[in-house]
C-alpha cells in the first residue's frame, strides 16, 4: 500500500491521477479563486463538491484501469472499493485529499522503518521499495525491516468463550471477525445463514456492535446461541482463541494484524476483504495458498465486472453465488487442500520466528548502535530539533512576511522559459495589447488576472545554473507599489511527472531563514522546484527602492542556489517572488498565482492558517518555541490538572464520578 500511494508509477503508484482528474474535467479538483474583494473564495459548494465527486469515480473508484504492484497478483483500480460508497460522507471525498497529502511528503523521510514481515510475506514489494524512485531514491535512502513483533495470548480466554471452544473437536470451529470497525456488507446474512443450515460451530466477533447488524443477522445469531452452536461475544483474544485446538479457519476482512495472528497460529483464512488495502492484501493470501478468497460478497459498481487476478470470474453479488463459494471455501479447508494450508502457514511461521531472533533483532540492534546509518539516524532524532539555525541570512529592509511553506504537488509549470539577458532596464507594466504570452499553459497566469509583463534580468553568473528573465510580476495598484521576479535553474534540469514545487515564503528575519534552510536540506529533491516569496511593506510613494529590491532579489536568488550547491548532483528549478506592497493580498495572489491546491505543507501566519487551502507545518525558531513553552508552564491555569494526579494517576472512572459529584450529575459535555 505504501506503493501503491506514494510510490514511483513503474512499480503501480496513484502519481498519475491528478494528471488523469484535470484530462477528465479541468475544473473538477478545488482550485483557489478569489471573490470581487480580492479574498479567498473558499465555497466549494454543493454542485462543484458533485463535479469533483464525478471525476474521482470515473479517473478511480469505478475505473477498469490495471494497477500492477511488484509481488502483487494485478487488480483493476474499481476493486478497491466494491462496496456502496456513500460519496455524500466527506470521509469518503476526503480521502483523494489525504493522497494528495501521502504524495506531497513522500520524499521526506531520511529513511523508512518496517514492522511488517515483508522479506517472508511479501520479499519482491519488498524489493521494489528499495530501489522506489520516489521513496527510496533508487536505493539512497535506506528501508529497515524490523519485522513482526510477535505477542502472545492473555493468560486466559473469556470464560464464556473458552467453554463453548473446549466443548467442539479439533479443527471444527469457525472465527469470524471483521475487525475494529465492522462493515462486512449484506453478505453476513448469508454466512449466518449458511453456518446454522449446515450446523457448522462458530465464534462471532461483534466489535461491540451487534445490535446495529440487520435484523435478519441477530435472529439467525440467537437462533445459533440458542442450539448451542454459535457465539457472538463483544470482544475475544484473538491471538488466544486462534490458538485454541478447536479453530478449524478464520474469516477475515484480511488486515494486517489479523492476518499475521492467523499466520503465526497456523490457521487458514477465509478472505472476505471490503475495500482499499484488503484486497490486494486477499489477494496475496490466496496467491500464497494459505486462504480461500471469497469475492461474491461484493457490491456496487463491482456487480457484473471481472476480477483482476481471475479475470474469467464474473461478480454477481447475489446470495446464492455467494453461498456457493462458502460451500467450495469450508469443503476445502476441511479436506487435504486445508492440511496443504496449514502446512504452509506453519512454514512461514517458522521463518517469521526464526527472523525474529536473528535478522530483525539484529536489525533493532544496528538501529541502537550510532557506528551503523540507521545509529546515527537515531540520534538526530533524539537530540537534534527539527529547525537548525544558521549564520547566514538573506538580507532586505522591513520584510513582514511570516508565511512560511506552501509547497504544491502540482503538475503544472512554474518555471519560466524567456530568453536570459545579461543587462537590465526599468520597466512599467505595457498595454495589455503588448503583453507577451507566457508558458504557464494549461493554468496561465494570464486567466487570474494578474498578468506580468517582461524586463530584462541581470545577476551573478555561474555554470552550474542558467538564469531566466526577470520580471514585473503584476501591475501597479494600491496593493502592489513594486513585484519582480527572477529564476534559474541547474544545467541539465528536466521537468518530469515527479516535479514537486515548494514554494517558500522568506522573510528576512529569523523564522524565514530556518524556513529556508529547512526546506533546502529537508524537502528539496533532484528535479525539484523552489517558488521563494518575500513580500516588503512599503510606505505609499517610495518609487526609489525598486533598483534596491531587485537586487536584494538576486541576491535572494543566489543564495538559494548556493544552499543548493551544498546538496550532490541536485538539479532544480529556482523561482524569485520579491514583492513590495501589501503583504496580505500579495500572499494571496502568490497563492492564487501559483495553486498549491494539494494538502501538504503550509504556513505559520494566521492570515494562510486560516486561508490556506493546504495543512500546515509551523517553521518557527528554537527560540521562540522555548519562549512560548516557558509562559506556558509558568501560566497556574494550566498546571491545574496535573495537580490531580497523584503518584499513580487518576482513573478515568474517578475523574467522572469526582465531576459529577461536583455538578450533581454528568455535564453536557461529558
Amino acid at each position: 500500500d505504501l506503493i501503491f500511494h506514494m510510490g514511483d508509477l513503474d512499480h503501480g503508484s496513484l502519481r498519475w491521477v491528478n494528471d488523469a482528474l484535470d484530462e477528465y474535467d479541468p475544473n473538477a479538483r478545488q482550485k483557489i479563486t478569489l471573490d470581487a474583494d480580492g479574498k479567498p473564495d473558499n465555497n466549494f459548494g454543493l454542485e462543484q463538491m458533485k463535479r469533483s465527486i464525478n471525476a474521482y469515480k470515473a479517473c478511480v473508484a469505478e475505473s477498469d484501469r490495471t494497477i500492477r504492484i511488484p509481488g502483487y497478483p494485478p487488480f483493476y483500480l474499481y476493486e478497491r472499493w466494491s462496496v456502496d460508497v456513500n460519496w455524500d460522507s466527506m470521509m469518503e471525498a476526503g480521502w483523494f485529499q489525504y493522497l494528495d497529502g501521502l504524495q506531497a511528503i513522500s520524499s521526506m523521510p531520511d529513511m523508512w522503518i518496517g514492522c511488517f514481515p515483508s522479506s517472508v510475506f511479501e520479499p519482491a514489494t519488498l524489493e521494489a521499495v528499495r530501489h522506489d524512485e520516489m521513496l527510496t531514491k533508487n536505493g539512497k535512502k535506506e528501508y529497515q525491516e524490523m519485522g513482526w513483533f510477535e505477542m502472545g495470548p492473555q493468560k486466559d480466554l473469556d470464560t464464556e468463550v473458552k467453554e463453548f471452544l473446549d466443548k467442539h473437536g479439533k479443527k471444527s470451529v469457525v472465527y469470524i471477525s471483521f475487525g475494529t470497525i465492522f462493515d462486512a456488507g449484506a453478505g453476513v446474512t448469508t454466512l449466518v445463514g449458511y453456518l446454522n443450515e449446515t450446523k457448522t460451530p462458530f465464534v462471532f466477533a461483534g466489535g461491540k456492535q451487534k445490535e446495529y447488524l440487520p435484523q435478519a443477522v441477530q435472529g439467525l445469531l440467537a437462533k445459533a446461541e440458542e442450539a448451542g452452536l454459535g457465539i457472538a461475544p463483544d470482544w475475544v483474544d484473538q491471538i488466544g482463541l486462534l490458538r485454541h485446538p478447536a479453530i478449524m479457519c478464520f474469516v477475515s476482512h484480511c488486515g494486517a494484524s489479523s492476518t499475521m495472528e492467523s499466520i503465526l497460529a497456523g490457521v487458514p483464512i477465509v478472505n472476505w476483504p471490503r475495500r482499499l488495502d484488503q484486497i490486494i492484501m486477499s489477494a496475496k493470501i490466496g496467491e500464497l495458498g494459505i486462504g480461500y478468497e471469497l469475492l461474491q460478497h461484493r457490491s456496487g459498481h463491482a456487480i457484473g465486472r471481472p476480477v483482476g487476478h481471475r479475470p474469467e470470474l464474473i461478480i454477481e453479488g447475489t446470495p446464492e453465488a455467494l453461498r456457493k463459494e462458502l460451500k467450495m471455501a469450508f469443503e476445502a479447508i476441511k479436506g487435504e487442500q486445508g492440511e496443504v494450508m496449514r502446512h504452509k502457514l506453519g512454514e512461514m511461521a517458522k521463518e517469521i520466528r526464526t527472523k525474529r531472533k536473528g535478522e530483525w533483532e539484529q536489525t533493532v540492534r544496528d538501529f541502537e548502535r550510532p557506528a551503523t546509518l540507521a545509529g546515527q539516524f537515531r540520534d538526530q532524532m533524539s537530540i537534534r530539533p527539527l529547525l537548525r539555525k544558521h549564520n547566514s541570512s538573506p538580507t532586505s529592509p522591513r520584510a513582514t512576511s511570516d508565511l512560511t511553506l506552501l509547497p504544491s504537488t502540482s503538475a503544472s509549470p512554474t518555471h519560466l522559459t524567456l530568453p536570459h539577458s545579461q543587462s537590465f532596464r526599468v520597466s512599467r507594466v505595457p498595454p495589455s495589447s503588448d503583453r507577451p504570452k507566457l508558458d504557464r499553459a494549461p493554468h496561465s497566469v494570464m486567466s487570474s488576472g494578474f498578468p506580468r509583463t517582461r524586463t530584462n534580468s541581470s545577476g551573478q553568473g555561474d555554470g552550474r545554473y542558467r538564469r531566466k528573465v526577470g520580471f514585473e510580476a503584476f501591475e501597479a495598484g494600491p496593493e502592489a507599489m513594486f513585484a519582480y521576479t527572477c529564476a534559474a535553474k541547474s544545467e541539465g534540469y528536466k521537468r518530469s511527472r515527479n516535479t514537486r514545487v515548494f514554494a517558500v515564503a522568506v522573510s528576512a528575519d529569523e523564522s524565514g531563514v530556518d524556513a529556508l534552510d529547512w526546506l533546502m536540506s529537508e524537502l528539496i529533491e533532484d528535479g525539484d522546484e523552489v517558488v521563494a516569496i518575500r513580500v516588503i511593506e512599503l510606505d505609499d510613494g517610495d518609487p526609489n527602492a525598486q533598483d534596491e529590491f531587485r537586487e536584494d532579489a538576486h541576491t535572494l536568488l543566489a543564495t538559494v542556489l548556493d544552499k543548493n550547491n551544498e546538496a550532490d548532483e541536485r538539479r532544480i528549478s529556482v523561482i524569485v517572488e520579491f514583492v513590495a506592497g501589501r503583504t496580505t493580498e500579495m500572499l494571496l495572489k502568490m497563492i492564487a498565482l501559483y495553486r498549491p491546491d494539494s494538502p501538504g505543507m503550509g504556513s505559520v501566519s494566521r492570515f494562510a492558517v486560516s486561508h490556506s487551502p493546504v495543512p500546515v507545518i509551523v517553521v518557527r525558531p528554537e527560540r521562540k518555541v522555548q519562549k512560548t513553552l516557558a509562559k506556558r508552564r509558568s501560566n497556574p491555569k494550566r498546571g491545574q490538572y496535573a495537580a490531580l494526579l497523584g503518584p499513580d494517576g487518576l482513573t478515568l472512572s474517578q475523574s467522572r464520578s469526582r465531576s459529577r459529584e461536583r455538578s450533581g450529575g454528568m455535564s453536557d459535555k461529558e
